[in-house]
């Protein structure tokens, strides 16, 4: 990796965990929403749909829905709740493997948070999405607690398949 590529992603990294993931960055306070919010939003959106992804950025959730051959990317404000755009595209045939592996998965992706939760009460969690590691598909829910980490739980039996902490507690900073 040349030190330019080096640079880019120390600096997406340093983004990251200095609050670029959230509104609490901007304002100063934590966003009116939390990440089960955003997506029961988006289900009523785009009703009967598989929820495959939803993540935080600094004004918005942004919740995908597969519905049809469809992704439906869903933006939502941090603050006031309110739909601010659906954006559609086609699934990408790469994408079927992830998500033949979550479609009818007795854990979904709101589960899949709850289970986080338990597992870091009291955090906020950035993200959650259908992961492939080592073959086999999980749901991957990006925390912050005293540090960024990752939690992926699989989706037939609920369990945790792996923790791990993505950087140490003394290089972030906890915006919220």
């Amino acid at each position: 990796m040349n030190a330019r590529a080096a640079l880019a992603r120390f600096l997406v990294v340093l983004g990251i965990a200095a609050g670029a993931s959230g509104a609490g960055a901007v304002t100063g306070h934590r966003p009116q929403m939390t990440l089960p919010d955003a997506i029961e939003i988006a289900q009523r959106e785009v009703p009967d749909g598989l929820l495959i992804d939803s993540r935080v950025t600094e004004h918005a959730y942004t919740v995908a829905v597969v519905k049809q051959g469809l992704v439906h990317a869903v933006r939502i404000d941090l603050q006031s709740g309110r739909v601010v755009e659906i954006a559609r595209r086609r699934v990408h045939p790469q994408e079927w493997k992830r998500l033949a592996g979550v479609e009818g998965a007795p854990v979904g992706l709101l589960k899949a948070v709850a289970i986080a939760e338990d597992t870091f009460p009291g955090s906020q969690f950035l993200s959650v999405a259908v992961k492939i590691r080592r073959g086999h598909v999980r749901w991957a829910v990006s925390v912050e607690d005293e540090g960024l980490g990752i939690v992926d739980v699989d989706p037939q039996e609920g369990r945790l398949l792996r923790i791990a902490l993505r950087m140490p507690p003394e290089r972030t900073h906890r915006s919220w």
